[in-house]
């Protein structure tokens, strides 16, 4: 119960890394290409020149068995590149919980790509742009817990329009780079009380900046012709808090599986605001650190011979005292991609 209470105290007031509700974070960032930048490219057409791909990821973060509300966050996504014309779209669904708090989300990407390369080098600068409506679902009734009953039966959904933009840089099959804003208007949406008007409850929605960098090296320790290793990085920045990163390294050996290790760490940020808690600023600011895992199965031909399923599993432990209360994240992807 202590726990319980003290996770829905956490997620009314506090927010750890402000990208991890509004925008839920992940620990296998790469395949979740389609929401981190509307103008990136899937890796699997990089590496192997799948044109199509469609995919589906859950995460479960804080995994304690006794707390309730923590935060879960599903998307599914796919892309379709259309090489002959300089182009590719998609876009993705996505569902983010925490607590009493929900946003729900369907959007559309669109990209167009600019040769840059001469004679045999592939080289690309993509331009895009995101649409999309959301749905922010509040649901205060169960929190009797507040000291004046202020959000008793409150309960409200509101939907609103988002956008977002986004640079990606391709160079060959070896680099990569982006930056992009996929949450481009900041606003405060106010729930109105009618229990206790007084009393309004405020989302602060906040603009966010991203850059992702990262590339693949050939590497055949174990003496696999397409064994490469890929290190990673991808920064975030909150107006008025410091920034938050992840670095990553993924080994894949063969065709058929990979491993990967990384790092995070971050910063907590307030998110809710009410005439109780009238402060933006957090009354106190730890950084987390996060220790991040992975692996996953690749299995080429499924389907047809041109055909490559994915299977990714991401595991995160909680390395600041802070968090430790909370137990880890967990993580799942599955993504099929095919050559046209």
């Amino acid at each position: 119960m202590r726990r319980t209470l003290l996770l829905s105290i956490y997620c009314l007031f506090l927010l750890i890394d402000a990208t991890a509700q509004q925008l839920p974070l992940y620990t296998q960032y790469r395949d979740n290409w389609t929401q981190i930048n509307p103008a990136s490219l899937y890796n699997g057409y990089i590496n192997y020149e799948h044109d199509v791909a469609i995919g589906i990821s859950h995460r479960q973060q804080w995994t304690d068995p006794d707390l309730i509300g923590s935060p879960i966050s599903t998307m599914a996504q796919f892309q379709y590149v259309v090489e002959d014309y300089n182009f590719f779209t998609g876009g993705y669904i996505v569902n983010d919980q925490t607590g009493n708090i929900g946003t729900t989300g369907i959007y559309g990407n669109f990209a167009y790509q600019i040769p840059l390369g001469k004679g045999r080098i592939d080289q690309t600068l993509s331009v895009g742009i995101s649409g999309g409506l959301v749905q922010y679902s509040v649901d205060l009734s169960m929190l009797e817990m507040t000291a004046t009953n202020a959000y008793l039966g409150l309960s409200e959904k509101i939907f609103y329009p988002d956008f977002g933009a986004g640079l990606f840089y391709h160079y060959d099959d070896k680099f990569y780079a982006g930056v992009s804003i996929p949450q481009l208007f900041g606003l405060n949406l106010e729930v109105r009380n009618t229990v206790k008007p007084e009393n309004p409850f405020t989302l602060m929605r906040v603009r966010h900046y991203y850059a992702v960098i990262g590339g693949y090296f050939d590497f055949d320790f174990l003496e696999g012709e397409t064994a490469f290793i890929e290190p990673s990085l991808w920064i975030r920045y909150v107006e008025n808090v410091p920034l938050s990163f992840d670095v990553n390294i993924r080994y894949k050996p063969s065709d058929y599986f990979w491993l990967g290790v990384g790092y995070g760490s971050a910063t907590v940020l307030p998110t809710v605001r009410t005439q109780v808690n009238t402060d933006p600023r957090p009354s106190i600011a730890p950084n987390k650190h996060i220790l991040h895992l992975e692996a996953g199965v690749t299995l080429p031909y499924i389907f047809q011979p041109e055909g490559n399923l994915k299977i990714g599993f991401g595991y995160d432990v909680q390395l600041s005292e802070y968090l430790n209360n909370f137990g880890n994240s967990f993580e799942i992807h599955v993504i099929y991609s095919w050559e046209r």
